[in-house]
């Protein structure tokens, strides 16, 4: 997965970023496609296949309810039913084995909840989570500039996107910044 996209937790609110790296087949690039949208009340963080990307954005319907006791059940029940439903009826975004081929995080009620694989989903350890090729070096520089003090969410998500863009050559160093 060609990419880097951050989701931040910070005084209860998150914000996300991504690089502008993209890959469908075998062509890499720059692209205006943003990897992180909004739908149906969840905020999509996609690093992958363009071709995933769109097909979340503009085939996966799937809308939050109206009114819910806790997101934990929509998230891990009706969601994750009705995503798994959709990428198995679409077998060309998954692997051989059936697992999901790309890297996805959504954000709901200013939560972070991570698709895996398998489609299992977890919330990350920290207050901060990296999906794509680059995630190891966001992590490790979001770990490294959580230790200072006196610098701005926003700063610290440029820096880690930057830091994938300079150590993994799938990644870019262009910012693309959405606060939700």
């Amino acid at each position: 997965t060609l990419t880097i996209c951050v989701a931040y937790e910070q005084n209860g609110k998150v914000y996300c970023a991504s690089d502008t790296r993209i890959s469908c087949d075998d062509v890499c690039g720059r692209d205006k496609t943003e990897k992180i949208f909004e739908k149906g009340g969840i905020i999509y963080c996609l690093a992958g296949n363009l071709s995933t990307n769109q097909a979340i954005r503009y085939e996966f319907d799937y809308e939050l309810p109206e009114h819910y006791d806790d997101i934990n059940e929509v998230i891990y029940g009706d969601f994750r039913q009705k995503l798994k439903k959709f990428l198995k009826d679409n077998p060309e975004y998954l692997t051989k084995k059936g697992n999901f081929n790309d890297d996805l995080m959504i954000v709901v009620d200013n939560k972070i909840f991570v698709i895996n694989t398998d489609f299992s989903i977890t919330e990350p350890e920290f207050n901060y989570y990296c999906i794509g090729c680059g995630s190891d070096e966001g992590f490790a520089a979001l770990y490294a500039l959580n230790q200072v003090k006196g610098i701005s969410t926003k700063t610290k998500i440029r820096i880690a996107i930057e830091t994938a863009g300079e150590f993994e050559r799938g990644c870019n160093k262009t910012v693309n910044q959405f606060n939700y």
